[in-house]
Formats: C-alpha cells, structure tokens, sequence
C-alpha cells in the first residue's frame, strides 16, 4: 500500500487549538515572539474525554492533556472501532516526574503518587488513548529523537491491512529539564530564524497533533472527510558521514531521493525540518536543492519553534493544511539569507503535493509527501 486516507486531523500548539486557527495564525503577519525564550501553549479550555474523571484528567501532567486533546479532535468524526491500533510519541513526557521522583529519594523516599509516577513512561499517551476508547488493537510509542512521529507514520503502513483505523501523535511540553539539557549542548538559540544569516539555534516550542490513518477504499467506501493523503514515509541514517549531534547531508539526501522520485514536478514546496542551528540548516537546504531543485522551501518552527518528538505530525499537518488552502507558506521572523529557496511572502499554489522532512540526533532522518484533497 502507497499510501493512506487522513480522516482525522487534530492539534495545539502556541498559534492556537484546532489546525483552521493555528494555519491562520501562522501565515499572519503578525509575528508571534517566543516569551522567555519559550513558544508556549495556551492550555486552558481544550478538549477532555467525556468518560475521565476531572479528577483523574486533573492529575494529567502538561503534555498528556495537550496529547489528549489533539487526539480528541482528531476522532471526533470517525466511527468508534475496538480494532484500532494507537501510536502516539513524546520525547519530553516523564521529565518532570522523573525530577520529582528523584528529589524524592534525595528527601528520603517519602511515597510517591502512582497515578502521577506512571506518566514517567514515555508511551503512557499510546496506553491511555485505548483504556479511555475502548481499543483492543496495539499500542507503542516511538523513541526516533526530533523524527519520531514521522518513524511512527512509517510503522502505520505495516498496519493498515489489520486495522479498521490508526490513531498517530506526537505531543511536547517546555519542561525545565530539556531547557538545561538542549542549553547544555549549546543548541538553544536567541531566536527562531531558520535559513536566516544570523541564525544560531532553536528556539523550544510545544503542543501535539495527530492523525487518523485508513485504508483510502475504506474511507471511500464509508463516505468519510478525507483531508488528504500520506505516502509511506523514507527513513535513512547518515552513516559514519555524521555523529551523534551533527548532521551529514547523506541520510536527508537519499530519503528524499526515494520520497520525491516521482513528484518533483508536483510538489508546491518543501516542509524543511529547518531548527535555525548554523549548521543543519543548510545542510539540508543544499540537499533539498539537489533532490528537487528550485522548489520553495519553508521553515514551519520560524513560528512555532522546535517541538521535538511532536514536530513532524504538527508540521505535516501545518502542510496539509497550507495545501488545502492552495498557500505556499512564507518562513518567519528572517532578516537576511542568502538562499534563494526560501520562502519569504505567502503565495497562492494549485499544486497538490508537498515533501516534508524530518531530522534527528544520531542521524536519523526521514522524509514524507503530503497530497491534499
């Protein structure tokens, strides 16, 4: 199978709760500034499952209720089947039970919540969806660094012939302990300006998306909305060109090789993955340039900043959105750059195809088409 039905789409992040205000907000002119070095979610008022307890959503940590919500949203419109299988990723979900738990031991072991110490798991989201819906299908999460949503998207398509749907996040909350870890490693920048001359890291975003993948005869066949379509996402490594936290052209370039073979005439622009870190942007701006050649490029984290594991289903949703409403979308917040790619004024497209790309430390790369419907 090529590819799969998008039937569902939900979202948060620091442009809004639902993916109609978040596009909007993005290709305003208004430029939304990271506060404190942070783009942060408004988090008040978002969508609760009917069946949880207040109590027990109340006890929820930051990126499990974004998580939630976006989930929420995105299955609003399909029928409710046991057999749905749920993948939903977090880089930063446990970080702040972990440091709550180790000042614990550090007090000396007083006892700790259960309900708020099993968040720890880096796949509670994935195991709380199907308790909270009634899905006996499976349930993982992915551990892919900053490419770990579009890892799971490659996971769906060995799914789709055993499952009536699959539900497919990522969620990310600014917590302190990844502000001091990325600070530590001297990737935090001073502002979000991907491709820009004076660029010099990212910028931490948060919020979640998801998507409801199925079988496209199936979604046809029950007259369902389907916002679009996901081809099966490339994965690559960049081999020993690379390291662990610097970036090689290799792995981005032959992933985009097999992604984009037969649309490069299709696409209306390229999602950069783009963190605003001197290095990886061009980088991958160059092997985005002998891939697909003249295409537009632009930078979805110029305004949102960097959500880690949560980035690529945000942004691809982002793109799905901008191809549905025939825009290529302009990069934020960039002063001067020397790349001619970039996309710097919103403009109006009637192509129906997009590339996304994904990186992530270690290596890990990963590359997707969108078509909009």
């Amino acid at each position: 199978m090529d590819k799969l039905a998008i039937t569902g789409i939900g979202m948060i992040d620091n442009l809004g709760k639902n993916p109609e205000q978040c596009f909007s907000n993005y290709i305003s002119d208004n430029y939304v500034d990271a506060y404190d070095g942070k783009f942060v979610a408004d988090t008040s008022d978002m969508l609760r499952p009917e069946n949880m307890r207040g109590s027990d959503y109340a006890s929820l940590s930051r990126v499990n209720q974004m998580g939630l919500h976006a989930a929420e949203m995105a299955m609003a419109n399909i029928p409710m089947r046991e057999n749905t299988f749920t993948l939903f990723s977090t880089l930063s979900n446990g970080n702040e039970e972990l440091v709550d738990f180790v000042h614990d031991l550090e007090d000396g072991g007083r006892r700790v919540k259960p309900k708020r110490m099993v968040q720890s798991l880096k796949d509670h989201l994935s195991g709380l969806i199907p308790i909270l819906h009634n899905f006996t299908g499976g349930s993982t999460a992915f551990n892919s660094a900053c490419a770990s949503s579009l890892y799971a998207l490659h996971y769906a398509f060995s799914l789709a012939d055993d499952y009536d749907f699959i539900v497919c996040g990522g969620a990310n909350s600014i917590n302190d302990l990844d502000m001091e870890y990325f600070g530590k490693l001297g990737a935090l920048g001073t502002s979000s300006k991907p491709f820009d001359e004076d660029r010099d890291g990212f910028i931490m975003g948060e919020g979640a998306g998801c998507v409801v993948l199925e079988r496209p005869y199936s979604a046809i066949s029950r007259g369902a909305t389907i916002y679009g379509y996901i081809y099966k996402p490339s994965l690559g490594s960049d081999g020993s060109a690379g390291n662990i936290v610097e970036p090689s052209s290799i792995g981005i370039t032959k992933t985009m090789q097999r992604s984009a073979e037969k649309y490069k005439e299709a696409l209306a622009f390229v999602s950069a993955h783009a963190t605003s870190t001197p290095a990886g942007d061009v980088i991958e701006y160059d092997a985005i340039k002998k891939v697909v050649g003249d295409v537009p490029v632009t930078a979805f984290k110029s305004k949102l900043g960097h959500t880690l594991g949560a980035c690529s289903i945000i942004e691809i949703i982002y793109t799905l959105m901008a191809l549905r409403n025939k825009t290529i979308p302009k990069s934020h917040n960039i002063d001067e750059t020397l790349l001619n790619n970039v996309v710097l004024e919103n403009s109006k497209t009637t192509k129906r195809f997009a590339l996304k790309n994904s990186l992530g430390f270690g290596g890990k790369c990963a590359s997707v088409i969108i078509e909009a419907v």
